[in-house]
């Protein structure tokens, strides 16, 4: 799994997320995948709000 993976399967920008932390908490929540994973409904909606945990602040 890597943090480009998560971060197309959740359509979300780099700019706006800490996807190094999504990554780490990713990979101890799930079980070992490769860098091509495909991930449920149910695993995408757990991403998500994993997601939410690491949305950056707002830059002006």
């Amino acid at each position: 799994m890597t943090d480009t993976l998560i971060a197309r399967t959740l359509n979300i920008n780099s700019e706006h997320y800490d996807l190094d932390a999504l990554l780490q908490d990713a990979e101890i929540t799930f079980t070992p995948r490769g860098r091509h994973a495909v991930f449920d409904y149910d695993e995408i909606d757990l991403l998500e709000e994993l997601a939410q945990h690491h949305r950056l602040g707002e830059v002006d």
